[in-house]
């Protein structure tokens, strides 16, 4: 099975539920929802319908590092009271689907090096990226530049200590194993999504902008992506949209359908709690709730009762 993951991952190429990024797409934001929350504490939503409630905890944009602490008791103490903890959609593989996977991985594996294949001016950007890093440019030939621009954009992760903190998803899935309270969590058969992203990702030009988003990423200082998930830490849901877009380009160029699915996933998962009385959780990518057409809007649109972060004081 950890043949499959790395498979999925590397097709993915840089998607990741809980960490969708808004900077330069922050047009597409509704600037009304984007607010500072009354305590400062990460930005939570709710959403009621007569005696049911829905509590929404946005998730943060970008990495979260290790040295940034949240408070997490108000997701404890609404979990310990829910009947329902409400994921972000994922992918489903199995073992049936072993051969596809390799075959897809295998699309994106080629004999040029890297900086060879690519534009000169994206091939120089992506020398001094990898060379910043203390990584040599063996570390990256054999890999298209969709895989290439990952595993750049995780090295320097890495190598800032950006990532590996106290994820919100995780977080609220372990309490709610603890306090036995039902998970929801809506998976897609993957593989069609995948060969569609891998007949995507043979378009030169999409290529191109991809891994430009990657070196968007790397070449940002990496105080811009602390000072935002502090932001995120307080509630101050402004700053915490300050990262930039970079690397999930690819995610909207090669699998936009699978990403407009699961908001819709997140939007009819919250209306189905709030048909029968009592409370639910759910943790919700930040950018998925705040875009127009995104989860609140349509929560909106069906009528039902949202309090923002800034006038939630419980």
């Amino acid at each position: 099975m950890r043949l499959l993951h790395v498979a999925v991952l590397a097709l993915l190429a840089g998607y990741a539920p809980g960490a969708v990024a808004a900077q330069d797409g922050q047009d597409t934001v509704v600037e009304a929802l984007v607010v500072t929350a009354a305590k400062p504490n990460p930005a939570w939503w709710e959403v009621r319908d007569g005696e049911s409630v829905v509590w929404i905890l946005g998730g943060p944009m970008g990495p979260l590092p290790k040295s940034v602490q949240w408070n997490a008791t108000p997701l404890e103490q609404r979990i310990g009271g829910a009947k329902t903890l409400i994921l972000p959609s994922g992918a489903s593989v199995g073992l049936g689907d072993a051969f596809s996977l390799l075959r897809l991985r295998g699309e994106l594996k080629q004999k040029t090096p890297l900086e060879q294949s690519v534009p000169p001016e994206l091939a120089a950007r992506f020398a001094v990226a990898r060379t910043a890093l203390g990584k040599p440019a063996s570390r990256y030939d054999g890999w298209t530049p969709v895989w290439a621009g990952r595993l750049l954009r995780n090295d320097y992760y890495d190598h800032w200590k950006l990532d590996g903190g106290q994820a919100p998803e995780r977080t609220a899935r372990d309490l709610a194993r603890r306090g036995r309270v039902k998970v929801e969590h809506v998976t897609h058969r993957f593989v069609p999504v995948l060969k569609s992203a891998a007949r995507e990702m043979r378009e030169e030009e999409k290529v191109a902008q991809c891994l430009e988003g990657n070196l968007e990423n790397v070449e940002t200082p990496p105080e811009r992506y602390r000072a935002a998930a502090e932001a995120w830490a307080r509630g101050d849901v402004r700053r915490a949209l300050d990262v930039p877009k970079g690397g999930d380009i690819c995610r909207e160029l090669f699998m936009d359908a699978f990403v407009a699915a699961s908001v819709m996933d997140q939007v009819e998962a919250i209306s189905e709690a709030l048909k029968t009385p009592g409370a639910s959780v759910a943790v919700v990518p930040l950018r998925q709730l705040l875009l127009r057409d995104g989860v609140l809007e349509q929560l909106a649109r069906r009528g039902y009762e949202i309090t923002d972060p800034s006038e939630l004081v419980d």
